[in-house]
């Protein structure tokens, strides 16, 4: 064992330590939206082309705006991913993917009520079908688990 080693074992400090404080389940939900933002952004950030016309395919936003969500959105769902997997910058990582739950939502909710046949974009050529009710729900969820997050985090800082 290391000199520097043998000193933080003999001061008790584990950098494990944050990671046996986390309740288990609270550790499964941060993994599991760290992995989907993750694998979304990269089917994105490989397929930039196929995500442009997702995008342009709701019907949102105009070509100026629509082309910065798909050079920005990808790399920001890769950050958030990252983050929430290695446990960097939590609150702030929580908060964003909260925030693009609800923008997540509102888009689904939107190409719902107008009734637009459009995949989710999600993750680029999944083969999914139409944006329906399932997609809804699982934004709802991404919010609700990084919601979640964002209070555990915002508590334990207390």
């Amino acid at each position: 064992m290391s000199v520097q080693a043998s000193s933080v074992v003999a001061h008790g400090q584990n950098e494990w330590a944050p990671l046996a404080k986390e309740p288990l389940l609270a550790a499964i939900l941060r993994l599991s939206l760290g992995v989907v933002f993750t694998v979304a952004a990269l089917s994105k950030i490989l397929q930039p082309y196929a995500f442009l016309s997702s995008v342009y395919s709701y019907g949102a936003l105009d070509d100026v705006s629509g082309l910065w969500v798909a050079r920005i959105l990808p790399w920001l769902e890769l950050v958030i991913g990252i983050a929430l997997i290695r446990r960097i910058a939590l609150p702030g990582a929580s908060l964003l993917a909260a925030l693009l739950g609800i923008v997540f939502v509102a888009v689904k909710s939107h190409a719902i009520h107008e009734d637009i046949q459009i995949g989710c974009g999600c993750v680029v050529n999944s083969n999914g079908g139409v944006v329906g009710v399932g997609d809804l729900l699982f934004s709802v969820a991404v919010f609700v688990v990084a919601s979640v997050g964002l209070f555990r985090s915002s508590c334990n800082r207390r």
